[in-house]
């Protein structure tokens, strides 16, 4: 299984934000599980020492709960959370190091060849979950078996856990990429 959920319910992080505005455990639930990976993703990138990375963790979605009633207009909180956890980062460090954070600390972030790759992968991978999460479940599921599985599964095999026949596997899954690709196309990959 990947290290990134893909089953997290279904809906817009503006849908899921305006509920969780609302008082809805259960959607604020939502994005803690849609964004948890790419958070961890992002302590990392950014060199936060293991030690730190679960008050860190907890730091962005304490800082991100207390946001929620100004969020306006928020499709996607990809931007906001990699802004946020990079802040921390840049403080966490300087706890670490005990010197004096200057400008010169997030331009090493940003300057770094590896961080910037790192960070474009980290992005990259969570645009795709979106993109999956926005598939029917019937194509979630066959995409995460076919591709997101930790080890991979016979065509056969994935036909029967999903009650398909073969042939209709293969029809299916082309079905199932195409709605994908188009769907990553609108958020700018492919």
């Amino acid at each position: 299984m990947s290290e990134f959920p893909l089953r997290a319910p279904r809906g817009s992080d503006a849908d899921f934000i305006k509920r969780a505005q609302g008082g809805s455990a259960e959607d604020w639930a939502a994005i803690v599980d849609r964004y948890s990976g790419y958070v961890y993703t992002l302590l990392r990138t950014f060199r936060v020492p293991d030690s730190e990375q679960s008050d860190a963790f907890q730091h962005v979605f304490v800082e991100l709960f207390k946001a929620l009633p100004q969020l306006k207009k928020v499709d996607v909180l990809t931007p906001w959370i990699r802004q946020t956890t990079l802040r921390h980062a840049v403080r966490v460090r300087k706890r670490a190091t005990t010197a004096d954070v200057s400008l010169d600390d997030v331009e090493y972030f940003v300057a770094d060849q590896n961080l910037e790759a790192d960070l474009e992968q980290a992005e990259t991978a969570q645009i795709v979950r979106d993109a999956v999460q926005t598939q029917s479940p019937k194509c979630q599921e066959l995409i995460m078996r076919l591709f997101f599985d930790e080890s991979p599964q016979r065509y056969a095999d994935v036909a029967q856990a999903m009650g398909l026949k073969p042939a209709s596997l293969v029809m299916t899954r082309q079905r199932c990429l195409e709605a994908l690709e188009r769907a990553l196309r609108a958020r700018g990959i492919g």
